[in-house]
C-alpha cells in the first residue's frame, strides 16, 4: 500500500514540476492576442509574411511587415515587448473592473457610511437629498444646518465618521425643522 502512495506522490510531483507555470502560459496567450489584434487592424491583405493574398499566394517579402515605413504590424512573438504585454494586462484589468453589472457593485464601506449618515440626516429633517454615498451640495448644506442648530463646528470632514453616525442615531426628534 505504501509503495502505491509513493508512486502516486512521485507521479503527481513530476506532473506539477513538468507543467509550465501559469504566468508564462498567460503571457503566451497575451502575445498571440496582441499579434492577432495587430493583424486584424491592418487594412490590406498582406500584413505578415506568412499571410496569403487574395490569390492564395504567400505574402512573403510583399507583406507590410517586410517593408520599411508605413504600417508596421506585429507578426511574431519577438515583435511583442514586455511593455506591450503589461499594457495589455492593464487594459484587461481595467475592462474587468469597469464592466461590472449594476447589481454587482463593489462594496465600499466609506460610501456606505456616508449613505447611512445621509439617511439619518433625512430622518432628522435636515434634507441631505437622496442617500447616494456622496457628499454633494445637499449633503453639505444638511450637515452645516445640523451643526448650526446644535451650535457645533460645521466641517463636512469632521462629520464623515462612524462617531457622527452614532450621534445621529441617538437623536429621536427632528433637529433641522
Amino acid at each position: 500500500m505504501k509503495a502505491h502512495l509513493y508512486i502516486y506522490f512521485a507521479f503527481t510531483l513530476f506532473i506539477l514540476l513538468a507543467a509550465p507555470p501559469g504566468h508564462a502560459q498567460d503571457t503566451r496567450t497575451i502575445v498571440r492576442q496582441i499579434i492577432q489584434a495587430s493583424i486584424n487592424n491592418y487594412p490590406g491583405n498582406c500584413p505578415c509574411p506568412y499571410n496569403t493574398d487574395r490569390a492564395g499566394r504567400q505574402c512573403g517579402g510583399r507583406s507590410a511587415w517586410s517593408k520599411p515605413g508605413g504600417y508596421a504590424p506585429i507578426c511574431y512573438g519577438s515583435d511583442v515587448t514586455d511593455q506591450m504585454v503589461d499594457s495589455f494586462k492593464a487594459r484587461q484589468t481595467m475592462r474587468v473592473v469597469t464592466t461590472l453589472p449594476p447589481d454587482k457593485k463593489v462594496f465600499d464601506p466609506k460610501r456606505q457610511l456616508i449613505k447611512d449618515i445621509q439617511t439619518e440626516l433625512a430622518r432628522l429633517g435636515c434634507n441631505p437629498g437622496s442617500p447616494d454615498g456622496i457628499i454633494g451640495a445637499n449633503s453639505s448644506a444638511a450637515i452645516v444646518k445640523f451643526g448650526e442648530v446644535l451650535g457645533w463646528e460645521t466641517s463636512t470632514q469632521s462629520y464623515n465618521s462612524g462617531e457622527f453616525l452614532q450621534v445621529l442615531k441617538r437623536l429621536d426628534t427632528k433637529v433641522c425643522e
